[in-house]
């Protein structure tokens, strides 16, 4: 069965414009989250203020709503009570996450969905009736992660967008979507681009565009290096004047270079619950093999003095050998 292709279109067409109206953390946190609440020593039970039973050994995971904060009660036979407060609270992260996707921060922010209750994992310390020496006297709570390892903890994606230098078209902006598929170690897909007004040899509207697969590792908690490969295409256009006035032009064209690339870089990352923010300070994008090499000019002369082809020969060569990138700020969020 084929469908017609203007229904197939409208459905895409429906399909975004209801991603676009619904707010990212409308439809990925709702109005509920899972709070994942464990104890030392484990199999102690969890009450909510109405004394019913929402957890009956832990460490366990407990669905609540994110309307209001919460309060628990977390016992165990011959261990202190505790009561356990959840703080309702912004989460930064779905307001960067929703500047991908407007207009669902009007969405989000009608519907409150940027809130959570915090802590979202707390480890609760049961101090026993009568210690011995060396037990806690008083039961307490450890409120979450220490460091950016522990808080990239059951994260399963991340968004970012970058900014930064790179060499050649000068300032360059990505945009990168990663999948956790350890805590240290994410799949990525980044869409880099890097432009200038103008160029060395007579060009302008030169742009570096990049589309890269790699693979994120951490060393520790925030330090991290990336490796991988992908397409950069390299494209402008050029004017040769007869003079530095303009007043006449003797040729202008369009230049594209399409090359594989190999991609790395090293830099640092740090998390703050879904709040990621970070500096690649070096990247290095290395061509491998050249797949097109494009150079149209109009020849408005029969023989101009100026030969262009070897000039953009000559900058494409230069541009292509080896593209790097300094100090690219990342921020994004984690879920």
């Amino acid at each position: 069965m084929h469908l017609n292709p203007n229904i197939r279109h409208a459905a895409i067409l429906c399909a975004l414009l209801l991603w676009t109206c619904s707010g990212c953390a409308t439809v990925f946190n709702g109005d509920s989250q899972v709070v994942s609440i464990s104890t030392t020593p484990p199999g102690a039970q969890v009450h909510d203020k109405d004394n019913a039973l929402l957890c009956p050994s832990t460490p366990c995971d407990v669905q609540v709503k994110t309307d209001f904060g919460k309060s628990f009660r977390v016992s165990k036979k011959g261990y202190k009570p505790l009561q356990l407060q959840l703080f309702r609270q912004l989460e930064a992260g779905w307001i960067v996450a929703d500047t991908f996707f407007w207009p669902s921060i009007l969405v989000d922010a009608y519907t409150q969905a940027w809130y959570g209750l915090a802590p979202e994992k707390p480890q609760v310390v049961l101090a026993p009736v009568r210690p011995a020496a060396g037990q806690p006297t008083d039961s307490y709570v450890i409120a979450g992660p220490k460091n950016s390892g522990e808080a990239r903890q059951n994260k399963e994606a991340q968004i970012l967008l970058s900014s930064g230098l790179a060499n050649g078209p000068g300032i360059g902006l990505a945009a990168t979507l990663g999948l956790h598929i350890s805590p240290d170690t994410l799949l990525e897909i980044q869409g880099r681009m890097a432009a200038s007004a103008f160029a060395p040899g007579g060009l302008y509207g030169v742009i570096d565009l990049h589309a890269v697969a790699q693979v994120k590792h951490f060393l520790g908690n925030s330090f991290y290096l990336t490796a991988g490969g992908g397409v950069r295409e390299l494209q402008g256009n050029f004017i040769i004047p007869e003079d530095y006035l303009l007043s006449s032009v003797i040729d202008e064209g369009f230049m594209r270079s399409r090359d594989f690339v190999l991609n790395t870089g090293i830099g640092n990352q740090w998390q703050w619950d879904m709040f990621t923010v970070g500096v690649e300070w070096v990247g290095l994008s290395i061509p491998v093999h050249n797949t097109q090499l494009t150079i149209d000019t109009i020849d408005r002369e029969p023989n101009p003095p100026i030969s262009f082809r070897r000039d953009a020969k000559a900058f494409l060569d230069d541009t292509t050998q080896l593209t790097f990138r300094l100090f690219n700020l990342n921020v994004g969020a984690s879920f």
